[in-house]
């Protein structure tokens, strides 16, 4: 499809009398790294939740792929194949990574069913063994996500999110909170995967 990937017209949300997002305008090619700068408090987060489905817009339009998604539940948003990670980071910590990351896999397939044919077990297992290589969690597989390093568990909801095999990827604050070893890997793999 030729055109934007997502492209947002006059998208506003106040609560009460502040305006945290202000008629944004915004068009963004696929295939590209972008980043929206801004203060804390700048509204970056609400415009994240606006256009995932997690806060309802006041106003404006929000087209993934040319569809229009305002007003749609989050979960089908996701379905249509945009992902996202949070700025408070969100994985099952008692859970090891291998597992958070089977979850997201497996609710590509839809809703979990007991009578699953096996070439998509295979699929999910294929799925995040890949993703754990790639986010370099291989030998961090089998551990709880609760006892990994902060820099880790933010690659962990990036896998995550990949696990979902989205079309485009919101990352919310991917590198806050990091030491700076931990940010060098981490923008080191964003910009792998824009590649």
């Amino acid at each position: 499809m030729s055109g934007p990937v997502l492209e947002i017209k006059g998208l506003t949300k106040r609560f009460g009398g502040l305006t945290a997002v202000d008629s944004v305008d915004l068009a963004l090619e696929g295939g590209r790294l972008h980043a929206v700068i801004g203060p804390n408090g700048a509204g970056k987060t609400t415009l994240f939740n606006l256009i995932c489905g997690l806060l309802p817009a006041d106003t404006g339009r929000v087209l993934f792929h040319g569809r229009d998604i305002v007003g749609l539940r989050p979960h089908r948003i996701c379905r249509l194949g945009l992902g996202r990670t949070l700025q408070i980071k969100s994985v099952f910590p008692a859970m090891t990574a291998r597992e958070n990351i089977w979850i997201a896999a497996q609710a590509r397939h839809g809703v979990m069913q007991p009578f699953r044919r096996a070439a998509t077990i295979r699929d999910t297992a294929e799925t995040v063994e890949r993703i754990l290589e790639e986010m370099q969690l291989g030998a961090l597989a089998d551990r709880p996500a609760g006892t990994l390093s902060y820099g880790d568990v933010a690659l962990l909801e990036i896998g995550i999110a990949l696990a979902t095999a989205p079309k485009l990827l919101l990352l919310d604050e991917p590198i806050c909170g990091m030491s700076p070893s931990e940010t060098a890997r981490t923008a080191a793999k964003i910009r792998g995967m824009s590649a």
